[in-house]
């Protein structure tokens, strides 16, 4: 420490340094008149009411952190709901698609060529037994033989995806 920091100490007598040493009252009083030690103690006094707003700002981010996390909680917990809709959609999906495969469309379309083919076959004997009359044979066997065609289409088309699937599962 020099006298230059503490300047009112430097007019001081050996007596009177004595007696301030020997009296705390009076030592007391003097140290804190010091103007190195009210500036000290003012710049104290600032960073306390600094550190006491800093911790009034800290509390209020606290709710506002606090609102935040319930926020994502919530965010998070409509996240995985939605997810786990999306894994049932897409596990929905998959059975769909494996229920209606083109082997099994096929199959499905096969059977009904066949009992469209059958319809042809009945609606033959009838007008052969002379059941129904020529113009209604006519306008029945038109429908019956349109649905067998478009069904022999599809059944074509749907082979030929059922091959190039299998194709493109080699290459």
């Amino acid at each position: 420490m020099t006298q230059s920091e503490f300047p009112e100490l430097e007019n001081l007598t050996e007596e009177e340094i004595t007696k301030l040493l020997n009296d705390k009252d009076e030592f007391e009083e003097l140290f804190s008149n010091l103007n190195t030690v009210k500036n000290i103690n003012s710049i104290k006094d600032q960073m306390v009411t600094m550190v006491a707003d800093l911790l009034k700002i800290n509390y209020s981010q606290k709710e506002n952190l606090e609102n935040v996390q319930k926020t994502h909680k919530l965010a998070k917990q409509r996240f995985l709901d939605l997810q786990q809709k999306l894994q049932q959609k897409f596990l929905q999906q998959n059975q769909l698609m494996n229920q209606f495969d083109y082997t099994s469309l096929i199959d499905k379309i096969e059977q009904s060529k066949n009992e469209s083919d059958e319809q042809a076959e009945q609606l033959f004997q009838k007008v052969s037994q002379k059941e129904i009359d020529l113009d209604q044979f006519i306008k029945e066997f038109r429908e019956i033989k349109e649905k067998s065609y478009l069904s022999d289409s599809k059944i074509k088309c749907f082979q030929k995806n059922l091959q190039d699937k299998k194709m493109n599962r080699f290459n």
